[in-house]
This record gives structure tokens, sequence and C-alpha cells, in this order.
């Protein structure tokens, strides 16, 4: 298991959990279901957390992730064509 902390700054308050792992960490909308169902994984302040909850400037969200589960979405890589039939 991998954990992932995030301090909540002053541009990330206000807005919900889910949209911070969406948007900032690039959690698949699959991922977050799983943490969600999954007492413990999401925490703030050290108190389990639904990811509609509204953090503030200050909060210390954690994500708790499996090894084989990341939220990196595949990168673009440029091939050069050697053959085109």
């Amino acid at each position: 298991m991998k954990t992932i902390k995030i301090g909540i700054t002053l541009e990330l308050s206000g807005r919900r959990i889910e949209s911070i792992l969406e948007k900032e960490l690039q959690f698949s909308r699959s991922l977050i279901a799983k943490r969600k169902r999954t007492d413990g994984a999401v925490t703030l302040n050290g108190q389990s957390e639904r990811v509609i909850t509204r953090v503030k400037e200050g909060d210390a969200l954690s994500v708790t992730v499996k090894e084989k589960e990341n939220g990196i979405k595949s990168a673009e890589i440029l091939l050069d064509i050697l053959f085109e039939d």
C-alpha cells in the first residue's frame, strides 16, 4: 500500500476531495469509486471522510492506494514508422 499526502493550499480550498483526486492527481473515476468504498482509504486531518467533502486551506488530505492502482494516465509516446504497407 502507498499513501499519497496533500497539503491543502488556498488554491485548492473549497473544492471537493473527488475533484482534487481527479484533476490534481489524475485519478480515474473508477479508482475514485474504489477508494470511496474502502474504509480509511481517504482521510482528511486524520479522520476518514467521504469524497464529496469540501476541503479548506490548511487541511491534510491522505489517500491510500495499492501499488498496482495508480492514478497516472498513460504517456503519449511518439514512434517512428519504419515500414508501412
